[in-house]
Formats: structure tokens, sequence, C-alpha cells
């Protein structure tokens, strides 16, 4: 994400460039559907709130301080609506990452996040964990700027993104093995103990 720019396109919307918001909404809709969806887990919903989202961007363009962070502005309102979605349908639903295709973003950690285990694995994060997580690896923001949007001291807010981060690759570790071990049997099955041995009655061929 290119944070100059975002900023540059948020202060033409504040002197009045409309057209500065299709900009924004390109940079960060990705972002904001992430979030939104992670907390409802309705497609349409979270379609809904990103729009939602943009509209309160212009009806509050002016409440916006600059030489802050534009991100975590757009980042805020989007949670606030959803959250506000999530109780007002007082539905009892569980967050999970929207799964998504981050070829052509080379963080680690959003590597980490774009893994075939990590949709049960998230599972088994508490919901501070989660949030702290999605804020960080699809937002890309800074801890600081977290502490700010869930109003935790930032020692709060490092002390959860840490604690998420190894208990996703500890379980993400036990559910490969569950994994290898199925390959192994399937092998015992069909007779083959290791490459270019199959049993065979009677003996065995090389």
């Amino acid at each position: 994400m290119d944070r100059k720019l975002l900023e540059l396109n948020i202060r033409r919307l504040q002197s009045g460039e409309i057209n500065a918001l299709d900009e924004i909404y390109k940079i960060t809709s990705r972002s904001v559907y992430v979030l939104s969806f992670s907390i409802l887990k309705d497609k349409e919903r979270a379609e809904d709130i990103v729009q939602d989202t943009y509209v309160k961007i212009i009806k509050n363009i002016h409440t916006y301080a600059p030489d802050t962070s534009a991100i975590a502005w757009i980042a805020t309102i989007a949670r606030n609506l959803s959250y506000n979605e999530y109780s007002r349908t007082k539905r009892n639903v569980s967050i999970e990452l929207f799964e998504d295709n981050l070829e052509d973003n080379k963080d680690p950690l959003e590597q980490l996040v774009n893994t075939i285990y990590l949709k049960n694995a998230v599972k088994h994060l508490d919901t501070d964990e989660r949030e702290v997580l999605i804020l960080s690896a699809f937002n890309s923001l800074k801890h600081r700027e977290i502490a700010e949007i869930v109003d935790k001291p930032i020692g709060t807010v490092h002390w959860l993104f840490d604690k998420a981060k190894k208990k996703l690759k500890k379980i993400m570790q036990n559910q490969t093995e569950p994994s290898d071990n199925a390959f192994k049997e399937k092998q015992k099955e069909n007779g083959i103990d290791s490459p270019g041995f199959i049993k065979k009655k009677g003996g065995v061929k090389k």
C-alpha cells in the first residue's frame, strides 16, 4: 500500500476534489473488505460495509487530521461500522480471515496468513488476537496505529501480535503432522515402504 499516495488523495478530497475518492477506493478497498469480512463473516454484508465506509469518509473528511495515519483513520471507520452491523444483527458469527490470493504482496506475515492451514488455525485465536493480526497483516498498520484503533496500550498490542503469531505457527505445524502420517499409512496400504521398493506376495521387488 502506497501510504504517501493515499494521504495525498485524502488531502485532495479535503480540498474538494471529489474524484480523489476513486483513488482512495483503489488503494484501500481490498483492505477494508478483508477487515469487515473478518468481523462479519458474510460476503454481502462486508461489501455493504465497504460502500458505507467510503460514504462516511466523504461525510467526515473534515475530521481527518493532517500528518496522521490515513489508513488507520479509514480502518477505524470500517471497524466501527462492522461492529455496529455485527451488534445490530445479533448473529453469533465466528471471525475468520478472508481467503484471498496475495501473490503480489511479499510481506512474510501475509505469506503466513495466506496458507492452506490458516482457515482452521485462526479459529483457535481469541477475538483480540485475530483483530490485531488482521490489522497488521492486511492493512500494514504499525502497532502504535493499531493501539489507537482498538483502544489498547501499545504494549498490549505487541503482546497480542506476538502471541497470535506463535499460536498460529504452533497450530499450523501440528496440522501438518496428521497429513504426513496419513500419507505414510497410505503408502503401507499400497505396499510401499520407501521409494523404489514395492511389496509383492512372495517377496519384495526392487
